[in-house]
C-alpha cells in the first residue's frame, strides 16, 4: 500500500467535486431525526404508494411492513404481495382498507 503524507492527502481531498460542493453551500444539512413517528410537518412529504408504484418509497414501506410482522420481500415493487399486506395492515388497524398507503397508513405503520 503507497504511503501518502498528509500534505498530499490534503491536497487531495481539497480538489474533490463533493468538497467543492459542500463549500458552494451545495449539500442540505442533514434533517433532525424524531421518534420515528410521521409528525404534521412531514405531511408534505410523504408519497401515496399504490399498486404499480415502485422506487425508494416502496423500499421504506415494504420494511415497515416487515417490521410490523409481514413476510414481504423488500425490493421496491409495489405489487401483489404488496398490496396484500398492506390492506392486512388496514384491517388489523381498521383503517380505510383500500391498498392505498395515504396519510393514516402512513402514520399507522410508524407507530
Amino acid at each position: 500500500m503507497p504511503s501518502t503524507s498528509p500534505s498530499s492527502l490534503a491536497d487531495g481531498i481539497q480538489n474533490t467535486p463533493q468538497l467543492k460542493k459542500i463549500q458552494a453551500g451545495g449539500f442540505k444539512q442533514p434533517r433532525q431525526v424524531n421518534s420515528g413517528r410521521v409528525s404534521s410537518s412531514d405531511n408534505q412529504n410523504l408519497p401515496i404508494l399504490s399498486f404499480g408504484s415502485s422506487g425508494l418509497s416502496v423500499r421504506v414501506l415494504q420494511r415497515l411492513l416487515l417490521v410490523n410482522g409481514y413476510p414481504i420481500r423488500v425490493d421496491g415493487n409495489f405489487g401483489a404481495l404488496t398490496e396484500i399486506a398492506v390492506k392486512a395492515f388496514q384491517t388489523k388497524r381498521n383503517l380505510t382498507i383500500d391498498g392505498v398507503v395515504g396519510l393514516q397508513t402512513w402514520q399507522e405503520l410508524t407507530r
